[in-house]
C-alpha cells in the first residue's frame, strides 16, 4: 500500500506539474497575443498649386492733390476720371491713370483679390478694385487659359489732416494687392 500511496502520489504531482506547464504555456500564448500591433494605411488629402506672381504694368497717377481741408478726398474711377475736392487740376486732359497689374499662375488657378490701403503723411488711400481681369470687380477669379489676369484698380485718397498733409511733400502712398488661393 505504500508503494501504491507513493505512486498515486507521483502521479498527482506530475498531473499538477502538467497542468502548471499547460497554463504557463497558455500564458505565453496569449502574452504573445497581446504584443502583436494592427496597421493600417490612409491618405491625406492635399492640392498643389504654383505660386501667383503679381506684375504692375502701369503705375496708378492719382495726380494733384489739394491739401486745404481734412477729410476732403479725390477719386479715381473706373473711366480714369477724378473728382473731389482734393484732386487739383487736370492730369492729361482731366484724367488719373489706373494701376493694371498682371497675374501670372497655372491655366485654370483660382484664386481671391483684396486690396488694402494705407495711411501716412496725413493721407489715407482706399483701393478699389475696378476690374478683377474677367470684366468684374469681384474679389474671386480663376486664370483663363493663358494663365494671366490683368486687374485694374483705382481709389479713394482723404486728406485726414490737412496740415500734415501739405507739409509732408509725399509723391505717394501704399496700397496692397493680396491674391490668395481659396
Amino acid at each position: 500500500t505504500a508503494v501504491k500511496q507513493i505512486k498515486k502520489y507521483s502521479e498527482i504531482h506530475s498531473m499538477k506539474n502538467s497542468i502548471k506547464k499547460a497554463a504557463i504555456a497558455a500564458t505565453m500564448v496569449s502574452g504573445l497575443g497581446i504584443g502583436v500591433a494592427q496597421a493600417d494605411t490612409f491618405q491625406a488629402l492635399l492640392n498643389i498649386v504654383s505660386p501667383l506672381v503679381l506684375f504692375q504694368d502701369t503705375q496708378m497717377n492719382l495726380g494733384s492733390i489739394e491739401a486745404l481741408n481734412d477729410t476732403d478726398a479725390c477719386t479715381l474711377a473706373s473711366d480714369t476720371t477724378r473728382s473731389g475736392p482734393a484732386c487739383f487740376g487736370p492730369l492729361t486732359a482731366g484724367s488719373g491713370v489706373l494701376a493694371s497689374i498682371d497675374v501670372t499662375g497655372t491655366e485654370g488657378q483660382t484664386f481671391n483679390i483684396t486690396a488694402t490701403g494705407s495711411s501716412s503723411n496725413g493721407m489715407t488711400f482706399a483701393p478699389s478694385l475696378y476690374d478683377n481681369g474677367q470684366g468684374g470687380t469681384g474679389t474671386s477669379t480663376t486664370l483663363l487659359a493663358a494663365g494671366t489676369h490683368k486687374l485694374s484698380l483705382g481709389g479713394t485718397l482723404t486728406v485726414d489732416d490737412a496740415a500734415t498733409a501739405a507739409a509732408s511733400g509725399a509723391t505717394s502712398i501704399d496700397y496692397d494687392v493680396v491674391v490668395a488661393y481659396p
